[in-house]
């Protein structure tokens, strides 16, 4: 791929956005404000948006395969439930976003789909397709190496497809699973992993009875990340006739986050997601260091297959590193590599509201520094 241009992202929880809006001001964040975010996006000089379609396990818009969210047990959340009584949020988010000339992705966290009040219906029901311990405790999130369980999620990007987004982007570390730990939950490392198909794949590899004798961490690892894998080529097999971007965000790390770290230890594969082109984009790093993650992508760059596989950057506009002084910085450093062709910005909330209720209060969570993105210029890369 010749890439002419840098792509600026910026990460859009509508959850979030309805829940500072009811909680801040007492309002819904409504047809009209929503209007009005993808506008300041725009003008701010933001090329696409990536627009949160779940709040845990319920979607937030009018969908068939997921259930739309129309209540939960906490007053916060209130705005949200109005606001899809009224409208369908995706639907007003792309024509609108369309319209003004930006792109529009879904944004799909795989690692959940469970919080009390908003679980997915599927795994309420199917709580064997969840994450297993030993002694049958469950890790509230999805096990990737059941057909079934992938079925879904390819069967939700193709509902993605017919809303016509222009991609799908699938975080791998942001997730609600914090809302779902109970008393009684097994904790641990490597604790969970011992769902059936990958209890057979053991067994087929390495002779190696696992229920029985203890697993070695990596190979059980490399075994959960098999199934995410395949998730991302299946998906990517189905979006990709309609030129539907697929967009991962992830760690450079050994071992996917996402709430489940050190619970279930699952590969993080995304080299052999590169070199066989089973996503388009791969943006890296969450509220780390991300002049240091900046580096590191730069020195793999040299070892990729794919040279067409797009490589970001996830910078936390809110984290405590994000002051304008790191943030100009750490700009020269993204605008002078070729090898960063993205990046996102995380999140709304704070380029929107200002002072937010939803995140920790650091030092950038006021509109000064997205001065300091609006002045980025826009290099021609050759």
């Amino acid at each position: 791929m010749h890439l002419r241009e840098k792509r600026r992202i910026i990460n859009v929880d509508f959850s979030v956005l309805c829940t500072d809006a009811w909680t801040l001001k007492g309002e819904m964040f409504g047809e009209k404000q929503i209007r009005n975010l993808l506008d300041k996006c725009r003008d701010t000089g933001f090329d696409a948006v990536t627009w949160r379609t779940r709040f845990a396990g319920k979607a937030v818009y009018r969908g068939k395969t997921i259930a739309p969210f129309d209540g939960c047990y906490d007053m916060r959340l209130i705005g949200m439930r109005e606001v899809m009584k009224k409208i369908d949020p995706l639907a007003v988010a792309i024509s609108h976003a369309h319209d003004i000339g930006l792109k529009i992705f879904s944004w799909v966290d795989p690692f959940d789909c469970y919080i009390i009040g908003a679980d997915d219906d599927f795994f309420r029901i199917n709580c064997e397709y969840l994450l297993r311990a030993k002694n049958g405790a469950i890790l509230r999130t999805p096990c990737y190496n059941y057909p079934e369980v992938r079925a879904r999620y390819v069967d939700e990007a193709r509902e993605y497809m017919q809303y016509g987004v222009d991609g799908i982007s699938y975080s791998l570390f942001n997730t609600h699973l914090w809302g779902s730990r109970v008393p009684y939950d097994v904790e641990g490392q490597y604790i969970y992993g011992y769902n059936e198909p990958i209890v057979a794949a053991y067994k087929n590899k390495f002779n190696i009875d696992i229920l029985k004798e203890t697993p070695d961490p990596g190979r059980l690892a490399h075994i959960q990340g098999d199934g995410v894998t395949e998730l991302f080529r299946e998906i990517h097999a189905a979006v990709n006739t309609a030129n539907v971007e697929v967009l991962v965000t992830t760690r450079m790390d050994d071992h996917l986050g996402g709430g489940i770290y050190p619970h279930a230890w699952i590969y993080n594969d995304w080299r052999t997601w590169n070199q066989q082109g089973i996503v388009d984009t791969i943006a890296f790093d969450h509220c780390m260091n991300p002049m240091q993650t900046l580096k590191k992508i730069v020195n793999e760059k040299a070892s990729m297959m794919n040279k067409s596989c797009r490589l970001g950057i996830w910078f936390c506009a809110w984290h405590d590193y994000a002051t304008d002084e790191y943030s100009r910085a750490f700009q020269n450093e993204f605008l002078a590599s070729k090898e960063i062709t993205d990046i996102i910005i995380h999140e709304a909330g704070s380029f929107v509201f200002g002072k937010t209720s939803s995140v920790p209060q650091h030092p950038a969570s006021n509109t000064t520094l997205w001065d300091v993105w609006r002045s980025c210029r826009r290099p021609v890369l050759e």
